[in-house]
């Protein structure tokens, strides 16, 4: 049995063990990134919905269903006074100022289009489009369907131009001997460490929140900022769908570059975290698969 099968399969038993309480949980199963996933949502007698849970935030309590209750309802308790309406969030304006981009591999527009999901083709991906649902105790997000922009009376390129303009308020660009030091020694002031004077190598591009922030390729200001910061054409390798590297497009194999992409990719990246194999060059103003 795999995981969503055994997770349907423990819902049932679950329910059991709710009655009497003010909600149930309800299998939903959805698209994520490479794989159709399957978790548990809470909604009560008025059909109010918390966040949805997947196994990552259920296994430290798998084992045990006095755990998964007592998780359960805490995630419920946290959210009880949260009344979300989705005809109130998915508004023409709301969904204009919180929209929000993220890239998948093109490899998956099979699960993208069974679900009816909003996407544009980029390169060799798709970029789909998301909003944010802050009022959750819990990080909660709604990602949208055909059906959402056209009740709300948005096209795909309106969508687009909105997600696209807010990465450009919203999107960080680190050295990574920066990131390893304050991995390393958080307390240390890195700045200090660094030599002015030393040429960056490598950057680490992303999003403030750090979630779906490879979507920076996306931002002609972003890459432009790489292009400046390493003085010249740039490699942009997707080291998962979170963050992406660039690198200065001189003295490395293309070739080499992508063996290390498909090892880092196989050994150490999961599947659902995973973007492409591709690496790509930004010269030009313009940016390709290399």
């Amino acid at each position: 049995m795999n995981r969503n099968e055994e997770m349907k399969e423990r819902a049932e038993k679950l329910n059991k063990l709710l009655i009497g309480k003010p909600y149930s949980i309800k299998v939903h199963e959805c698209f994520k990134n490479n794989i159709m996933k399957v978790g548990y949502s809470l909604y009560d007698r008025q059909n109010h919905a918390a966040p949805t849970l997947y196994f990552e935030n259920l296994k430290d309590y798998w084992n045990s269903d006095e755990d998964i209750i007592s998780y359960l309802d805490s995630v419920y308790e946290a959210n009880a006074n949260v009344k979300i309406n989705p005809s109130e969030i998915l508004t023409h304006d709301n969904i204009l100022s919180r929209v929000k981009p993220k890239l998948v591999a093109d490899s998956n527009i099979g699960y993208v289009e069974k679900s009816k999901i909003v996407h544009k083709r980029f390169l060799d991906m798709l970029v789909l489009f998301y909003i944010d649902i802050p009022e959750f105790d819990e990080c909660a997000t709604v990602t949208l369907k055909e059906e959402n922009i056209m009740q709300a009376g948005i096209s795909v390129e309106e969508l687009y131009d909105n997600a696209v303009a807010h990465i450009d308020d919203d999107y960080s660009i680190n050295d990574i001997r920066r990131i390893i030091c304050q991995m390393l020694e958080p307390e240390l002031q890195c700045d200090a460490l660094l030599d002015d004077s030393d040429n960056p190598y490598m950057l680490v591009a992303s999003n403030t929140g750090k979630l779906h922030g490879a979507s920076v390729m996306l931002s002609k200001r972003v890459l432009n900022e790489l292009s400046i910061c390493l003085k010249g054409d740039v490699i942009i390798i997707p080291s998962s769908v979170h963050e992406c590297i660039a690198i200065p497009a001189t003295g490395e194999s293309p070739d080499d570059i992508r063996d290390i992409v498909r090892e880092v990719n196989d050994t150490e990246v999961a599947l659902e975290d995973r973007l492409t194999y591709s690496i790509y060059l930004y010269s030009n103003g313009s940016l390709n698969i290399y």
